[in-house]
């Protein structure tokens, strides 16, 4: 029998022996489902290696994410920037207009109530 058997060869040499089969045929039978057993298990094993980064390699590639992260979030920070820039501009151009526009229709309300005053005048 295999010395590192995934489970417990005695017992099933037992039990097949038990239900009526031949020791000798017990014996193949264990042995052979042991060695299936053993490369199924080998074999599971190293597919899980394989789909699993080791912590160094999760680790390098988590930094270069954490890199690129950090450089869009300045780039992100520099339109911000630019972004409120240009809205500071903005409501200071609006501000500008909303005044002249009031001016104007200032002068122009006294323009017209004088020419008024003078057609009434005369």
């Amino acid at each position: 029998m295999m010395a590192s058997s995934p489970f417990d060869t005695l017992k099933v040499v037992e039990r097949l022996e038990g239900a009526g089969v031949p020791a000798a045929q017990a014996r193949a039978h264990v042995a052979v489902l042991s060695d299936v057993l053993t490369q199924t298990l080998t074999a599971e094993s190293e597919n899980m290696a394989e789909l699993y980064l080791p912590r160094q390699e999760s680790s390098a590639e988590f930094s270069l994410v954490r890199i690129a992260l950090e450089k869009l979030d300045a780039k992100v920070e520099k339109l911000d920037a630019k972004v409120d820039a240009r809205l500071a501009e903005l409501r200071s151009e609006l501000i500008r207009w909303v005044v002249t526009v009031a001016v104007s229709l200032g002068i122009l309300q006294t323009a017209l109530i004088s020419g008024l005053l003078l057609k009434l005048l005369h």
